[in-house]
């Protein structure tokens, strides 16, 4: 981490990051230097008091964790949660902007890739298969 930081910035590592790859570590770098540029904007724009952060949402903070550049693509089925996704990714990691997709098929989506047969899988203690199942 000495050699990626940068001039006149700190980093907590924690003990989850523990065998992560640089790459890894530059994601989250990028990631929380473009979400404290758009903090000391709102800070010039905004006067006190205000809320100039708050933690982000469960689907935020799944995206943030999770949705890094081995995810082939992140399908939505809700048009809102969609746009909302689409622009806090193009905002926040846009090099993975053109991986979030619509969900349009006329399935449920749960079913379309066999999300509920996999947790049955998974609850009942079975091993795990290896293909890749998608979750919105």
């Amino acid at each position: 981490m000495s050699r990626l930081r940068k001039p006149n910035t700190g980093y907590i590592i924690r003990t989850a990051s523990e065998g992560r790859s640089e790459d890894d570590f530059v994601a989250d770098i990028e990631f929380l230097s473009r979400l404290w540029e758009n903090i000391q904007k709102k800070k010039e724009k905004t006067s006190a008091p205000a809320l100039m952060h708050n933690e982000l949402d469960l689907v935020f903070r799944v995206i943030r964790d999770v949705f890094t550049r081995d995810v082939d693509r992140m399908v939505i089925d809700a048009s809102e949660e969609y746009q909302r996704v689409k622009e806090f990714v193009d905002s926040y990691i846009p090099q993975l902007g053109r991986r979030v997709k619509p969900y349009d098929g006329d399935d449920p989506i749960f079913e379309h890739y066999g999300v509920e047969i996999e947790i049955s899988r998974a609850s009942a203690g079975r091993s795990g298969s290896s293909r890749r199942v998608y979750c919105p």
